[in-house]
């Protein structure tokens, strides 16, 4: 057998020996306010849509409101795992943006939160919050990449520990991938890799989704969209280093000349890898349609369970048709053409959050779609008159919705939070403090931390110009940073000027207690030199301090901030 065949082998061991479909029981119901004037629990169902939706169907929310007035400081989240203070608003990256079909691009895991972003300046970025008093450290792992938010990265914790990330170019070039060197750290990193062995080496190829398979031989799965036939292909590897042959998932149905290629958006639970995919590009000359499949045991199965093709075929060349799958929307209705945008999966149930564009009098709408009783049925959660800009899915508990929405009379959306108590039937909203000009959530994927979502904030006019800083709503403390300027009086004496930054932005850090940290002869001094201003700015005076002596400023954890530090000096 030659290695080629032998890599196919495995990949069939792999997808056929561990993803398992299962069907589990229905979310279970949690307490919690339901929404006044708003009766769903009759047998009839009033609310949920077919899947193809012949009449406007009413929203759950008419109107969310005008965006608050209160400092987001000063606003109290009342989602999951708020603490008592609620949770908060941070901002944590300036200038760097990604783009929906990247996954997972937030992970969390044995105590640390880690996403990564594009700035745009190209500079690939990744960022790392320790969980327990959200100290911040950050790498980048890229420079002059093509400023274009579809060229971020996807993340992956590998099997012993460390990190992996996935990224390509937008069509312009290959997929590149790099891995920390180390555990648990994302201090050092591998030299950029291709992907050796998958036909993808030389070719053009968009988005990145990466994900591990745990306790097989080819653990490793990365899935991009490749240039020539713009199809969504497949590759595995045992070791980040040489990777299958790429195989296409889906075929295309309409020309791809007119740029009408499906969109799909994946989600692997650990044994079944769910996707639901548009058969054309939202905003192309038809209306699209949206479907729903899984791979679990070597087979591909209809939400229903139905097997409907197996993975033998797909890897011999014969990609799934979308049309011989799970019909969940048909764009043909009155609220028009549709754009995928998140899955999650409970007790192996799949969660889809969409949305539809609207046309013909019916404004566009954020919908929480379901599968029970047979059937895919759709909540349409809010209407509003912008186009949508994003939502998510909680990965933990899709449950909670978080969505960019755009009040009447605004041009751009704050992030807000809906949760559903029953299983869709009754949603309550809850205001995180956001305002307007934010877009793109996503969330944690990974064991229960600190931060719910993340998103963009900030000037986004497209795809490759924009000043957005990555934001996120953390029940923890809000991250800091400090920079160290030197300066000597006219009279000699010596200066420190501490400046402390929300993240790594601009925003200043006020009210941040800051410390001095002394060591000479092996003995060290801690003592308290003052708390940051308005600007986030402390002028030190030191005096009495013996040159030899080694100092730095230090951000000791507390209620409100995280821990931070300058690095040591030299006297």
């Amino acid at each position: 057998m030659t290695s080629r065949r032998r890599r196919t082998a495995v990949l069939a061991g792999v997808l056929a020996g561990v993803l398992v479909a299962g069907a589990g029981p229905v979310l279970t119901p949690a307490s919690a306010d339901g929404i006044p004037g708003l009766d769903l629990g009759s047998d009839s169902e009033p609310g949920w849509e077919e899947p193809l939706e012949e009449e406007r169907q009413p929203a759950v929310f008419d109107d969310l409101g005008p965006a608050p007035e209160e400092s987001p400081s000063r606003v109290a989240a009342t989602g999951p795992g708020a603490s008592p203070a609620g949770p908060k608003v941070a901002p944590l990256l300036r200038r760097s943006a990604w783009s929906w079909y990247l996954d997972p691009r937030v992970i969390e895991d044995r105590g640390r939160t880690t996403f990564a972003a594009l700035a745009n300046n190209g500079d690939l970025q990744v960022v790392q919050i320790a969980n327990s008093n959200a100290r911040l450290s950050r790498f980048t792992i890229a420079r002059k990449v093509p400023v274009d938010d579809h060229n971020s990265p996807a993340l992956m914790r590998t099997a012993s520990g460390r990190y992996a990330a996935l990224w390509s170019g937008h069509e312009k070039t290959p997929a590149y991938l790099r891995v920390s060197r180390n555990p648990d750290s994302i201090d050092q990193w591998s030299p950029r890799r291709q992907l050796t062995g998958s036909g993808l080496e030389n070719e053009g190829a968009s988005y990145a989704v990466l994900f591990r398979v745990p306790q097989q031989t080819d653990q490793y799965v990365a899935i991009v969209r490749r240039k020539s036939d713009r199809l969504w292909v497949m590759t595995t590897s045992r070791d980040l280093r040489r990777w299958s042959k790429a195989f296409p998932l889906v075929r295309t149905i309409y020309p791809i000349e007119q740029r009408e290629q499906p969109y799909l958006k994946f989600t692997f639970d650990g044994t079944t890898l769910h996707v639901l995919g548009s058969d054309r590009q939202p905003g192309s000359s038809g209306p699209n349609k949206l479907y729903h499949f899984s791979i679990a045991d070597g087979v591909v199965r209809r939400t229903d369970g139905v097997v409907v093709d197996t993975l033998a075929n797909i890897k011999a060349g014969r990609p799934i048709d979308l049309r011989s799958t799970s019909l969940l929307y048909d764009g043909a209705g009155a609220d028009g053409q549709v754009r995928v945008y998140d899955v999650a999966v409970v007790n192996g149930e799949p969660i889809a959050a969409v949305t539809s564009l609207g046309g013909n009098g019916t404004q566009p709408a954020y919908k929480w779609a379901r599968f029970r009783n047979g059937q895919w049925q759709l909540r349409t959660l809010v209407r509003q008159a912008r186009y949508p800009e994003g939502m998510t899915l909680d990965t933990a508990d899709p449950r909670n919705v978080y969505l960019s929405y755009a009040a009447p009379g605004e041009r751009t959306g704050r992030i807000v939070h809906l949760r559903t108590p029953d299983d869709g039937e009754t949603w309550t909203r809850h205001e995180i403090g956001d305002s307007p000009g934010s877009r793109t959530p996503t969330t944690p994927v990974g064991s229960g931390g600190p931060w719910l979502a993340m998103w963009l904030r900030g000037p986004y006019e497209s795809l490759a110009k924009y000043d957005t800083t990555v934001t996120g709503l953390t029940t923890g403390r809000r991250p800091v940073y400090l920079t160290l300027t030197w300066r000597r009086t006219r009279a000699g004496a010596l200066r420190a000027i501490v400046l402390t930054r929300q993240g790594y932005t601009s925003v200043p850090a006020e009210g941040v207690p800051v410390f001095l940290r002394v060591v000479r002869n092996g003995k060290t001094r801690l003592r308290p030199v003052g708390t940051t201003n308005r600007s986030g700015k402390l002028t030190v005076r030191l005096d009495g301090l013996r040159p030899g002596a080694r100092v730095n400023f230090v951000v000791r954890p507390s209620g409100a901030w995280g821990a931070a530090s300058t690095k040591v000096e030299r006297l």
